[in-house]
């Protein structure tokens, strides 16, 4: 158990989801600030105020070790001793990372909607394949329409976060080509899964997978709630997680 301790802080570092920037958890942080904690949620690089290239020379195409470079300056810039690390999403997959690389510089694993397992169907697959082609395609009708059938497509198989990549489509295709579970079989830190049951884009039939990969984690599936949960639910999420800190 990792009991609040209002006399000597612990610290959260806020990973926010692809698309999203440190501000949208600001509910989140000020619940965890009122239980005694020290809270962050940086903007990552090309989200909020952080610029794209600022961290990596290679521009539009940073690496999930890119955004694990950025945390661990931020780190040590902001001289935070052991925080927990809070990854929503996309931010779980830096978190991840972070963790299997720097077990000792972190306290414990928050994960959130963080796509580990990632299962495609054939009909996904085709799907998926249709989503990414559909431009040309469906070149013959109007452009409304072609976005209508796009956005459609990615939601349904789960890749929402694709289609709002923008500029960022080979930033994104490089995160996801690692392979999340060969890091988390290594990493020993306490983790903690919370899942929202009717999260459509990271569904959370893979929580007890997750839990197969890392014995040691604990977990905990909120009814009725979507992939949205850190941000739109945070009373909920918090008071749901306080008894597995």
């Amino acid at each position: 158990m990792l009991p609040l301790n209002k006399v000597m802080k612990k610290t959260i570092i806020i990973l926010h989801g692809w698309g999203l920037c440190g501000l949208k958890y600001k509910g989140l942080s000020d619940l965890f600030k009122k239980e005694g904690y020290e809270v962050y949620a940086p903007d990552m690089p090309g989200f909020g105020s952080e610029p794209l290239c600022k961290q990596s020379n290679q521009g539009t195409n940073l690496t999930l070790s890119d955004y694990v470079d950025f945390l661990d300056k931020f780190i040590r810039v902001k001289k935070i001793q052991k925080p927990i690390l809070l990854g929503h999403s996309f931010g779980g997959r830096v978190a991840i990372k972070y963790a299997y690389e720097h077990p000792e510089k972190i306290l414990s694993l928050i994960l959130t909607g963080v796509p580990v397992i990632r299962e495609r169907s054939f009909k996904k697959k085709i799907a998926f394949l249709a989503a990414v082609t559909g431009g040309k395609v469906f070149s013959f009708f109007p452009e409304n329409v072609r976005m209508k059938f796009r956005k459609g497509l990615y939601f349904l198989i789960g890749e929402w976060d694709y289609y709002n990549s923008g500029k960022l489509k080979n930033v994104f295709k490089n995160i996801i080509s690692e392979d999340l579970i060969q890091y988390l079989k290594e990493i020993k830190n306490p983790i903690v899964l919370i899942w929202g049951s009717e999260d459509r884009l990271t569904p959370a039939f893979g929580v007890p997978k997750i839990k197969k990969i890392v014995p040691q984690s604990k977990s905990v599936i909120i009814k009725g709630i979507g992939h949205k949960l850190p941000y739109e639910d945070p009373l909920i999420f918090v008071k749901t997680i306080k008894p597995l800190l």
